[in-house]
C-alpha cells in the first residue's frame, strides 16, 4: 500500500498530549472623566452649540458643541444628552471629534416637538438645552432594520427588508479619494448591506515603519462619517444597525442612494 502523504506527521500529532492553556486575564480598564477638567470660573453651558431646528423621522439629528479641547478630551470628558418627546426620554452619548468639537447624535423615531439637555463633567458642555421639531419620514426612509419572526427582516415601519450584501473590510484603511470612489460605486449597485471592519487599533502603513522615531506619524485614523441608527442591543438586532441618509462626507448624493444600508 502506498503511504499517504503526511501520514507520518499525522501519526506523530495523534499521540501528542493536548495542552491545557489557562485563559488570559482580561483587563477591565475603567475610564473615569476628570472631575476638575474645567475650572470653577468657567460658566456652565457656555459652549457654543450648533443644532438644526427641524429634523426628519428616521434620519440622524446631530447636536454639535464647541467647547474645551485641552488634555485628552477623548477620556477626560464625558458628555451626553437626554432627548424628550412627550413622555419618552432617550439618552444619547456624545464623543469628541477633535479640536474642541463634540457631537451627540440621535435617530428620532417619533414626529413632534423634541427637547434636549446636555450633561457633562466639563462645565461649559453641561446644561445646554434646545428644541427641535421632527417631521414625517421622507420617501424611502423606513426606519432601522429589525429581526422579524426569527428569520426575516423588516424596517421599523413594517416594510420588508431583503438583505443583499457585499464586503469592503479594508474601506476604513483607504485614503479619501479611494473611499469616495467606493461610495460612488456602491451607490449605483443593488447592495443594501455592507460589511466593514472597525479596528480598535490603526496599523501604520509599511511606509510609516521606516519613518524616523521623532517624525510625526504619517498615517491617520479614518472616520466612517456615517450616522449609525439606534439598536436595541440584542444579538439579533446587531444585524439591524442602519445608516442614515445624511452624512458629513462630501458625497451626499451617493450616500443618499445608500440610505437604508445595514452594517454587520
Amino acid at each position: 500500500m502506498t503511504p499517504q502523504p503526511g501520514g507520518a506527521l499525522f501519526a506523530e500529532l495523534a499521540i501528542l498530549e493536548e495542552a491545557t492553556l489557562a485563559p488570559l486575564p482580561v483587563a477591565d480598564v475603567e475610564v473615569v472623566p476628570a472631575a476638575d477638567y474645567e475650572a470653577d470660573d468657567v460658566s456652565v453651558g457656555s459652549a457654543r452649540s450648533v443644532a438644526e431646528e427641524t429634523a426628519t423621522r428616521w434620519l440622524a439629528y446631530e447636536l454639535e458643541l464647541h467647547g474645551p479641547g485641552h488634555g485628552n478630551p477623548f477620556t477626560d470628558v464625558a458628555v451626553r444628552a437626554e432627548f424628550t418627546c412627550g413622555e419618552r426620554t432617550l439618552t444619547a452619548h456624545g464623543f469628541s471629534d477633535g479640536e474642541g468639537v463634540y457631537r451627540i447624535r440621535l435617530l428620532p423615531d417619533e414626529k413632534g416637538v423634541w427637547t434636549f439637555r446636555t450633561f457633562s463633567n466639563a462645565r461649559s458642555l453641561d446644561s445646554i438645552t434646545g428644541t427641535f421639531h421632527c417631521g414625517l419620514a421622507g420617501p424611502g426612509d423606513d426606519g432601522p432594520v429589525r429581526v422579524h419572526e426569527g428569520a426575516r427582516f423588516r424596517h421599523a415601519d413594517g416594510t420588508r427588508f431583503l438583505p443583499l450584501g457585499t464586503t469592503a473590510y479594508a474601506w476604513t484603511h483607504q485614503d479619501d479619494e479611494v473611499e469616495e470612489q467606493i461610495l460612488r460605486s456602491l451607490a449605483g449597485s443593488p447592495f443594501n448591506k455592507i460589511r466593514v471592519r472597525l479596528p480598535q487599533v490603526q496599523h501604520p502603513p509599511p511606509a510609516a515603519l521606516s519613518a524616523a522615531p521623532e517624525s510625526p506619524p504619517p498615517w491617520r485614523l479614518p472616520r466612517l462619517g456615517w450616522n449609525l441608527g439606534l439598536v436595541s442591543g440584542t444579538r439579533d438586532d446587531f444585524y439591524g444597525v442602519q445608516s442614515s441618509a445624511t452624512t458629513r462626507r462630501s458625497a451626499p448624493g451617493a450616500m443618499r442612494s445608500m440610505a437604508g444600508m445595514t452594517f454587520v
